[in-house]
């Protein structure tokens, strides 16, 4: 009271006043602080498997997406089908688009990169080796993660619709699906007590029932390349022989009613190399062949194994190579160091053009696709990748675009536009953002 004393009446109604006021502004703050904490710690929102893809921070692309969950995705094919990709992987995730137990998933995209549904298959660790597009819907080649193989054959939709055992032996696994007409033939792998590996074809029907079988040995392991069919019911596989004294390449010949013939393709003077890509020609077969001082060459080899001429690229420090056929030729691209490449081309009638282009950012070619006129190569190096269209024996474009060493790239065509699928596993400003460590990344080029 003696304090209330020493006031007057309004100079007691400014100090209420003014209390009220200090009262107000702590619960307020108070209030805003609780508000924005309660923001700060909200539970994350769940996760939208069917969504839109979002604007894309690069000038390159129009709409992004990305595909995973929180362990590692990778891509083996796509396809496009009725105006949607068709994207087939491995997945080790259970959880946002990836939540089941499958080890091989299908990823359904739409034109403008909208997700439209996912599905998958076989037990957790399994791998997809490949998806082969065939006659009302998908065959897939799947590794399981314990040893062994099987197949699945799905409809358009995705939906299994029968599935085949391939795994003769415990760890007999699968290298190659192929679709001839009405037969399919898998080559897998079988490594012996010793290491050496053999190789085994399976040819079957559409009902996945086996027609025939072969079993190809040889004292080197046999190292899967190519497969080509070149008869009704007749093959050709291109293999590596390899051991600790040699190194070459092989043709074996084999059919329904064809035991296996061994072709070894011998370039004299105890010459050791490997092959790392043949594709048929007219008259025969051309391999891209690195000796072991990593020089390049193109070989010739005809309808009867004979190995007809070689072509002196003159390229070293040579890591690997492709080999590709357009409009205007064949191409043979070549990495060379860790960031480096190198465009080969002939014409038709293999004559030797000179260098195409050199590419200074992308070493390792992953795919390429023929659209009309032009074709698309997709490399990968350290600083990105490169899309690189090539016409008229010239390269008319490209884009460099996404992370480091992206892995499995696929341009595929789709409402008259190009889609990238690839695996990444880092975010940049191309690709922002990502579940796990590695995610599927799509996205529509401008």
């Amino acid at each position: 009271m003696k304090f209330c004393k020493g006031f007057t009446r309004l100079q007691i109604n400014v100090i209420i006043l003014l209390g009220s006021f200090v009262v107000l502004l702590l619960c307020s703050t108070l209030f805003l602080r609780l508000a924005d904490s309660s923001t700060v710690f909200s539970p994350t929102p769940p996760h939208t498997k069917i969504r839109n893809a979002r604007p894309s921070l690069s000038p390159t692309f129009n709409r992004e997406i990305n595909i995973g969950g929180s362990g590692d995705e990778s891509v083996a094919d796509v396809f496009t089908v009725d105006g949607k990709l068709y994207i087939f992987g491995s997945t080790a995730s259970s959880d946002c688009d990836l939540d089941g137990e499958g080890g091989v998933y299908l990823a359904k995209v739409a034109a403008d990169g909208s997700t439209l549904g996912f599905a998958q298959y076989g037990n957790a660790g399994d791998s997809l080796v490949r998806a082969v597009l065939c006659e009302g819907g998908f065959l897939l080649g799947i590794n399981k993660s314990d040893g062994g193989s099987y197949l699945i054959a799905t409809d358009l939709a995705g939906e299994k619709k029968s599935d085949a055992d391939t795994s003769g032996a415990a760890n007999e696994q699968i290298a190659d699906v192929k679709q001839f007409g009405e037969r399919y033939v898998v080559l897998t792998r079988i490594t012996d007590n010793l290491g050496v590996v053999n190789l085994k074809a399976r040819v079957l029907n559409d009902k996945l029932e086996t027609v025939a079988d072969r079993v190809f040995q040889h004292a080197c392991s046999l190292e899967y390349i190519d497969l080509f069919e070149v008869g009704d019911g007749n093959y050709v596989i291109a293999v590596n022989l390899v051991s600790e004294i040699a190194g070459r390449m092989a043709f074996v010949s084999w059919g329904l009613r064809q035991s296996p013939l061994f072709y070894d393709i011998d370039l004299g003077s105890g010459s050791v190399y490997r092959c790392d890509a043949v594709i048929p020609y007219q008259h025969g077969y051309l391999a891209a062949v690195v000796d072991d001082k990593k020089i390049c060459d193109i070989i010739t080899v005809s309808t009867a194994f004979a190995l007809h001429s070689r072509i002196y690229l003159k390229q070293s420090s040579v890591g690997g190579a492709r080999l590709f056929y357009t409009p205007d030729g064949y191409f043979c691209l070549m990495k060379r160091g860790t960031d480096l490449s190198t465009m080969i081309m002939l014409d038709f009638d293999l004559q030797y053009k000179g260098v195409a282009a050199q590419f200074s950012t992308a070493a390792d070619v992953y795919s390429h696709s023929v659209y009309g006129n032009s074709a698309v190569f997709c490399m990968s190096g350290k600083r990105g990748a490169q899309v690189v269209t090539c016409a008229d024996g010239k390269v008319t474009g490209g884009a460099d675009f996404g992370c480091p060493y992206m892995e499995n790239i696929f341009v595929r065509k789709i409402d008259g536009k190009l889609a990238f699928v690839a695996t990444f596993d880092k975010t940049t400003s191309d690709c922002p953002v990502n579940f796990g460590k590695k995610d599927v990344w799509v996205a529509m080029l401008n």
